[in-house]
């Protein structure tokens, strides 16, 4: 019977989390992720799963899978811990479940900013506001060539570099950009394709 219990989680895990986790990592456009309160377990992992993280000042990251449930992490837990802050912080956060404080957080690159409470939501909007007004093709190589950057030699990546950028500078966007740059003005991206 717990045979039995196991092969469902597990089925389930990959015909629900899993997925949801892959389509949240190859999304083409950015994703902005505000943490209010506690992110424990697999909110941990779809937290990490966008691309901009930022959380309000009594935010707590929670690792319960392993000292609390006897489990394993899930929803990308382990990878995302592991790359973005390393193998000894990864299994201490894994293994000994204790919160991590936003203030932490940022400290080890987990997130990119810290709000105090009261101001969470306008931060984030305004962080999301200023990454939509990025030309939307720019956001999108911008994003894959990040993704894909642990993962390559330095010569792969100032290939892949090379061919996005050369994709984005066929695009009336990048037209405007050099415009604006050279008008000393913001480049309005919206309207412009590419």
């Amino acid at each position: 019977m717990l045979a039995r219990i196991g092969s469902k989680i597990r089925d389930s895990l990959i015909a629900n989390h899993n997925r949801v986790a892959l389509r949240l990592h190859g999304f083409p456009k950015p994703l902005i992720c505000a943490i209010n309160g506690v992110a424990a377990g697999g909110g941990v992992g779809l937290a990490l799963s966008c691309d901009i993280v930022v959380a309000a000042r009594s935010a707590k990251l929670l690792q319960v899978f392993t000292p609390q449930l006897a489990f394993v992490p899930d929803f990308g837990c382990s990878w995302h811990l592991t790359r973005l802050l390393g193998a000894g912080r990864a299994a201490a956060l894994a293994l000994l479940g204790e919160p991590l404080s936003a203030d932490d957080a940022a400290r080890h690159g987990l997130i990119w900013k810290v709000f105090e409470d009261a101001e969470l939501v306008a931060g984030a909007l305004d962080i999301a506001q200023r990454v939509a007004a990025n030309a939307a093709l720019a956001n999108q190589l911008t994003k894959r060539a990040l993704q894909q950057a642990p993962f390559n030699t330095l010569e792969q990546q100032l290939a892949l570099e090379a061919e996005l950028q050369g994709r984005c500078a066929g695009t009336l966007a990048f037209i405007e950009g050099i415009v604006a740059f050279q008008e000393k003005r913001e480049p309005q991206f919206h309207g412009a394709a590419g």
